[in-house]
């Protein structure tokens, strides 16, 4: 509403000053320049941040030989799309097949050795079962023993008596007595062979081992198998270890051989081809280069003034001419260092293209909205006279008389310049001015 009463009362000057100069003009027709006048109007611009600049990709992906070898199959060229996974690049390694082969027989060989280091544990805990069955089976017969020694103690002495009494022989008496020396040595002997077989199954031995004499009868045999056969156990566990690092070792082999078949990290395109078919490669040498030309980023200066109203994650957009297409990105950098020199700072905008239209080097505006639109006088540069440096004069019509006025003008607004200083919202100005048009020259305005 206010816009349009503004545009009537400057049409209304127009033709008050037209009415006025065609009154005079029969008069001092001789004296009055003809000239057409244009009014200074206020619009309304978004307050935005502008850059200019070029595209560049966000993911370049080299890809490197992971072992040595020679290329056998190179199937894209530059240029050519490829999706996350396909195979770039096919490697051949004769060695790494025989390491193959190799540790397959050294897991096969560790196999058997743990298998044989079972039967051997297996083997031992029956004999240390046996062991532990002998034991008790020779404390039976040493109790039994020495009962039967008791019972040869009491005949002896029956026999003694009746030798005394006239009632028994001397050789009766002497059969009996070398019978009980014979079990006493008996028993001697047991006693020893039942020594010799616990060595390594006492309590004692439990000790040593570090462990503990559990008081349940059941609990110490399982501790004294476990003594026994610690050896055996360890020897086990030796094998499994083994057969563990020659796993290992097939799995590494196997991921050697499947790394000689090289897949794309990202989807995108063939950006660079280092090498041919038939070509040696060394580890980590480059293969190619991956372009992922769905995610790019425009990159642009912009003033100092102007960087520090931006920052990470803005609304941006980015007009690329060479499509003639807007995209919506985001702000993913502000520089915090100025280029020293222009004084200027990089802004980066990250975009997607999904379609893959666009190219690294192509030249892309940046816009980005810093706040809210406001409204700003303007005037056609035609109506600047002598403009250089954003700064010039304009003509003010006022009362049929020009006044020439220094004007600051700003940024573009469409076809116009923003005013920044000299005039204001209204003021009717000489849109054309001639060269010999000077101040306080009287004027008609034509239509």
């Amino acid at each position: 509403m206010k816009q349009c009463s503004r545009t009537a009362i400057a049409g209304l000057v127009l033709a008050v000053l037209f009415a006025s100069c065609k009154g005079e003009a029969s008069a001092t027709e001789e004296s009055i320049v003809t000239v057409k006048a244009t009014v200074v109007k206020s619009v309304l611009v978004p307050d935005e941040v502008n850059g200019f600049g070029s595209l560049s990709f966000v993911v370049k992906v080299d890809v490197y030989s992971p072992q040595e070898a020679v290329i056998e199959t190179l199937p894209f060229q530059e240029g050519d799309r490829v999706d996350a996974g396909s195979l770039v690049a096919v490697l051949r390694n004769p060695q790494l097949t025989l390491a193959v082969g190799r540790a397959e027989n050294g897991l096969a060989q560790a196999f058997a050795a743990l298998q044989l280091a079972d039967a051997r544990l297996i083997e031992g805990r029956f004999a240390v079962e046996s062991r532990l069955g002998g034991i008790d089976k020779a404390k039976l017969e040493l109790a039994q023993a020495r009962r039967e020694l008791s019972e040869s103690e009491r005949k002896l002495a029956d026999q003694e008596t009746l030798l005394a009494a006239g009632g028994l022989t001397m050789e009766a008496v002497r059969s009996g007595r070398f019978s009980l020396e014979s079990q006493k040595e008996r028993i001697a002997i047991m006693e020893a062979d039942l020594e010799i077989s616990m060595i390594g199954l006492r309590d004692d031995d439990l000790r040593s081992g570090g462990m503990t004499v559990p008081p349940d009868r059941t609990e110490r045999g399982r501790s004294l198998m476990r003594l026994a056969t610690a050896a055996l156990s360890a020897e086990r566990a030796a094998a499994s270890a083994i057969l563990d690092a020659a796993r290992n070792e097939l799995e590494a082999s196997r991921l050697s051989v499947a790394e000689l078949r090289v897949a794309a990290p990202v989807t995108g395109v063939i950006g660079a081809r280092y090498l041919e078919v038939g070509e040696r490669v060394k580890h980590d040498d480059k293969i190619v280069t991956i372009m992922d030309v769905a995610s790019l980023y425009a990159i642009a200066p912009v003033r100092e003034a102007e960087a520090v109203r931006l920052s990470r994650g803005m609304e941006a957009k980015v007009r690329v001419d060479a499509t003639g297409t807007e995209y919506v990105g985001t702000v993913s950098l502000v520089s915090p260092v100025a280029d020293s020199r222009t004084g200027s700072f990089m802004v980066r905008v990250s975009i997607r293209d999904p379609e893959g239209r666009l190219k690294p080097g192509m030249f892309a505006r940046i816009v980005v909205a810093a706040g809210e639109s406001r409204r700003v006088a303007v005037v056609p540069e035609a109506a600047v006279a002598g403009l250089a440096n954003g700064s010039g004069t304009v003509f003010v019509v006022a009362n049929g008389v020009v006044d020439e006025r220094r004007v600051e003008l700003g940024e573009a607004v469409g076809e116009d310049r923003r005013v920044l200083s000299g005039i204001a919202d209204g003021d009717v100005i000489v849109e054309r001015p001639k060269p010999e048009l000077r101040e306080g020259d009287r004027v008609a305005v034509s239509k």
